[in-house]
């Protein structure tokens, strides 16, 4: 039976769902069940940990006192996503009931508290992230002034392949034969040039090489356009730059958010 998408695995036997339910902790006065940690987080797709429990529960309560609670459409949507990409949409709510609770524990209802709880933990978490990591245009400026960036020299041109015959006229004549057939090959960068091609890094648009030898025969190399290596410009590199800056910080931020998260609170567990 194919596994609901949102959820990336089921819990682990129909006997520990089973099980009768207690409180495992208390979270500034909120009771955290033992039921929790027996269902696959929408979030991370496994089962959590209590410290982990007590931290979704602790953002949960962030979401609402800043009021970043998703609305009851927004949940719908979500839930009818779900029903979509696993070909849900013509079963009844009781009918949905079942595979939900055959597969991952859980009763719609309950699937529907669980993705309204992660999608409010989610909101304060992203709020406080983007608070703490807005980078500033001097930090990408002197970003790319401390770590330039040089683009890699590349090149169009056609090659065709010669016989003994037109290799020994041009060589004797000194004039391109007539009779050659060219293969026109797009954009190459430098580093990606065979030996015997890499005449087109001296050679200026429209020139034609003499017969080059190789160890299948002659060719002759006509270059066709050149873009030589240059250093970006701050414009060409803003948005990446900006966003790797953007994600050191959230690295830094999230260790400092996990701790100050349970700073104020008050836990107990049981």
């Amino acid at each position: 039976m194919k596994k609901i998408l949102l959820i990336l695995l089921c819990t682990s036997s129909l006997s520990a769902r089973m099980l009768i339910d207690k409180i495992v902790a208390r979270v500034n006065g909120v009771n955290i069940m033992y039921s929790t940690l027996q269902v696959d987080s929408v979030m991370t797709g496994r089962r959590p940990t209590l410290d982990e429990a007590i931290a979704d529960e602790l953002w949960v309560q962030r979401a609402k006192a800043r009021n970043l609670e998703p609305s009851d459409l927004d949940i719908d949507k979500q839930i009818i996503s779900m029903k979509q990409q696993n070909n849900l949409m013509e079963l009844s709510d009781e009918e949905v009931d079942q595979r939900l609770i055959v597969e991952l524990g859980m009763n719609l209802e309950r699937y529907r508290l669980m993705v309204k709880r992660a999608s409010a933990a989610s909101r304060a978490q992203s709020q406080e992230l983007w608070g703490r990591c807005t980078v500033r245009a001097r930090e990408v400026e002197d970003y790319c002034k401390k770590h330039p960036q040089v683009t890699t020299a590349r090149y169009r041109f056609k090659l065709a392949p010669l016989t003994e015959v037109q290799t020994a006229k041009w060589n004797i004549g000194g004039t391109v034969p007539e009779d050659i057939e060219w293969d026109e090959f797009d954009w190459i960068e430098k580093p990606r040039l065979a030996t015997h091609l890499r005449v087109v890094t001296s050679m200026k648009p429209g020139e034609i090489s003499k017969p080059i030898k190789t160890a299948s025969g002659y060719v002759a190399v006509q270059l066709i356009e050149k873009v030589a290596a240059r250093e970006q410009s701050l414009q060409e590199r803003y948005g990446e730059v900006e966003q790797l800056l953007r994600n050191e910080k959230m690295d830094v931020a999230s260790i400092a958010m996990g701790k100050e998260l349970f700073k104020d609170a008050i836990i107990v567990k049981l």
